[in-house]
């Protein structure tokens, strides 16, 4: 399976946030949630991967932030009550790409 991308990366978080949006019923939890999907929706049109030095420790560290929040998207998906840890997991990777995104921009 090969490394993955910013950008892949970024997408299926996307999905993911999109996926939880449809299935909480906490109407808390999905303001929170289109709150991340309206951020992640802003980077990516500035972050794109062949734009972005790979090998930079902000691309390297929004990456590995962005599997750790899509494998808890995944989780929660499972048990609705792990939305709040596929949150904070978000919140945490996109403070990483905004960083990525501001040094490029």
């Amino acid at each position: 399976m090969p490394e993955p991308t910013l950008g892949t990366s970024l997408s299926t978080t996307l999905i993911g946030i999109t996926d939880l949006i449809l299935d909480e019923t906490s109407e808390t939890r999905k303001a929170k949630l289109r709150t991340l999907h309206a951020r992640i929706s802003k980077q990516l049109k500035t972050l794109i991967d062949k734009t972005v030095p790979a090998d930079t420790l902000e691309y390297v560290k929004a990456t590995e932030a962005l599997e750790k929040a899509n494998d808890a998207i995944e989780e929660a998906k499972e048990d609705l009550k792990g939305v709040a840890k596929a949150i904070s997991k978000v919140a945490t990777a996109l403070t990483w790409v905004e960083k990525v995104a501001s040094a490029v921009a």
